[in-house]
């Protein structure tokens, strides 16, 4: 699945901070997110250093909302942007019609709708969600 509830939360987290200085406790009450998933998505945030957690359970964005792209976000959390097995980089595709290392048009097909999601993804930074300024093509 594309947009986990992993993603769906970690984009919210990065909203809330966006919005005003914000603990983890009062981020899980706002967004309605369990301190577990809360807590372990900050960390990935942090780990792709989009935001900065504190002793105590305190946090901000390290950067600011327009240069924090919903495919920073995607990647802190999913780490690559696939959207079927078969475009996973260095895996054997399982689909029978992937023939002596040739793929089928439907694998040029999902290659080409994945670029364009990635794309979209990184022209749509936080400032626009917060300002409900996406737009898409």
């Amino acid at each position: 699945m594309f947009v986990s509830r992993e993603y769906d939360y970690a984009i919210r987290i990065v909203r809330a901070l966006s919005e005003e200085g914000l603990t983890i406790n009062q981020i899980c009450e706002k967004e309605n997110i369990s301190y577990s998933n809360a807590i372990k998505i900050a960390q990935k945030l942090e780990e792709a250093s989009l935001i900065k957690l504190y002793h105590g359970g305190g946090c901000e964005l390290i950067k600011p909302p327009a240069s924090i792209t919903l495919l920073d976000i995607y990647t802190a959390i999913e780490e690559e942007l696939v959207i079927n097995e078969c475009l996973i980089k260095d895996a054997v595709c399982p689909c029978p019609n992937n023939k002596s290392g040739k793929h089928c048009n439907v694998h040029t097909l999902l290659i080409g709708l994945q670029d364009h999601l990635a794309n979209i993804l990184q022209s749509a930074n936080m400032q626009a969600v917060l300002n409900n300024e996406i737009k898409l093509p």
